[in-house]
Order: C-alpha cells, then structure tokens, then sequence
C-alpha cells in the first residue's frame, strides 16, 4: 500500500532537520550526520548497520515517525520473522488421499498449536502469521506448504523463550502427520525500544511550542521498531507525530492517503522543526548529552 506507514516523511524529516540545523550550528559544537537506514519493516535496516559499526561513536540518534497521535516516549516489542515449510508427499485428494502426506494439515495445525501456547505466555506476546503457499490444486494433496510467522514479546530474553516454544510446535505438528518442516529467519532480531527521556522531554517541549499536546499514558498497542535495537547502544528517541486521525490506523490505505496530503505535511513541518531544535540544544549543551549518556547507562543496568 505504499507509504501506509508515512515512511516517506521519515526520510524528509531527517534531512530537513540536519540541513536546518547545519545551518545554524556552530561549527565547533560537533556533527550532524544523516544516515538513512532502508529495509526496516523487512530485514531490519539499522540492524544491520549498527552490526557494522555504522553507528559507532554517535552520541545520540534522532528520528521521528508519523502515527495517529504526538507521543515521545515510545515503547515497542521485542521481534523476529520465521518462515516455515512443511514438505509431504502428493496424492490425489479424492482417490487415494492415504497416499499422500498433506503438508497443509501441518501448517493449519501449527496454527492450532499458536492458539493453544497463548495462554501460557506473557499477555504482550503476539505470533500472527500466514499462509504463503497453501499447495496447487484442492485435488492434489499439497506436498510444500509454507507460512511466515511474526513472533513479538516484551524483551529479546522473553522472545527467545517464544522462539523456542513456537519451534517445538512447529516439529509437533510436522510429525503429527509424518512431513519434514524446516524454518528460517527472514529479518533480524529486533529489541524494544528503549526511549531516553532526557531526549524526550526536549522533543515534547519543541512539540509544545508548535502548539501540539502529546499524549504520555501508556501505549494500549504496539509494533516494533529496528530502532530498538540501537537504542540499546545509543541514546535515542522515536517520537510520533500525528499525521492522520484515528480513524485512519496505520498501514491502511486511508493513512497512506493522508501521509501524502495536508495532514502529512503538516507532521513533517512539526517533526521537521522539533528535530532539529532537539539536535540542536544536545549540541550546544554538553550537560544535556551527559544526561542522557547516564540515563542510558542506567537504564542498562536496572533491566533484568
């Protein structure tokens, strides 16, 4: 559906800001650099860059993301992608289906057992998944199935757990009709989001004096982020500033809409303005970077 989650204005807002920015820094206060990081929602693009030391000896990250609501603190779960196939052995469905061995009766009954794990898993784990290849024809017993599984827990140690417990299921239900099944990452793992608040609280004052209230109780639904994991390593911030009402939930075509119109414009000018504002006060005020250097620091420690 193109840009149904405004990523668009992600880009254009990074490079607004910097070149803003740019303009107004004093030369000896540090470096602005704007890194753009592709494939986030796929194989997780800052992922993989912080792996190679893209990241290394950045003293704070800023980006922003477009959204229904201006939020700063940003929570996210923890994340990684499966596909899985089930391989069996064609027959004809009607006369001699106890020749073959039916790849999709695995796969419906890993979803089964999906169900069945929930409810002794944390309430904030999610394991949505679909069907990819379901077979060829209803009167061929379906040899190769496949599926792709999103698991999502609160930490990358509780989503380990998920990992292993949704493998085990996947191996049942294999065996419970004699197919061999065989799963792959298709992404890198993603941590959760981890916001700085000392950041956070200079991005909401921009925001206020924009003339936009950010909403601060806790979020009731969330994705992931491949900024989660570099804010584990750097002090960062993923602020979201409304480009679209309620009404039009992100990654629908209603949203896509609006984050190509007035609505998203008008986000990427306030994200624009309050990004480089906040590059900005780090910068210029080594305390305000020392803060959140420690915050980090500590928030590290105190996670179990």
């Amino acid at each position: 559906m193109g840009h149904a989650c405004g990523h668009n204005l992600i880009g254009a807002a990074a490079c607004g800001a910097a070149a803003v920015a740019g303009r107004l820094l004093d030369g000896s206060a540090g470096t602005i650099l704007v890194i753009g990081t592709p494939a986030e929602e796929t194989i997780g693009g800052k992922v993989a860059l912080l792996r190679r030391g893209v990241f290394r000896g950045i003293d704070a990250a800023l980006m922003f993301h477009p959204s229904t609501e201006d939020r700063v603190h940003t929570t996210s779960l923890a994340c990684h992608s499966l596909e899985v196939v089930f391989t069996g052995r064609e027959s004809h469905a009607v006369a001699s289906p106890e020749k073959g061995v039916n790849a999709l009766t695995a796969l419906l009954r890993l979803f089964a057992l999906v169900e069945a794990l929930r409810p002794a898993l944390p309430r904030e784990v999610r394991m949505p998944g679909i069907v990819v290849e379901g077979g060829r024809r209803p009167n061929i017993v379906p040899a190769r199935v496949v599926g792709r599984f999103t698991l999502r827990a609160g930490s990358l140690r509780s989503l380990r757990k998920v990992e292993r417990a949704f493998r085990t299921a996947a191996r049942a239900a294999a065996a419970s009709v004699g197919a061999r099944v065989t799963l792959r990452s298709i992404d890198l793992p993603y941590a959760a989001m981890r916001t700085n608040e000392v950041m956070a609280a200079l991005f909401k004052e921009e925001l206020r004096a924009l003339g936009r209230t950010t909403v601060d109780a806790p979020r009731k639904g969330m994705g992931s982020l491949d900024m989660g994991n570099l804010s584990q390593v750097v002090p960062s911030i993923h602020p979201y500033v409304a480009a679209a009402p309620r009404s039009a939930p992100l990654h629908s075509k209603a949203f896509a809409r609006r984050a190509g119109g007035p609505r998203g414009r008008a986000a990427l000018d306030a994200a624009t303005r309050a990004l480089a504002a906040t590059a900005l006060r780090l910068l210029e005020d080594p305390a305000l970077l020392a803060r959140a250097r420690r915050e980090l620091r500590r928030s590290r420690r105190e996670s179990p």
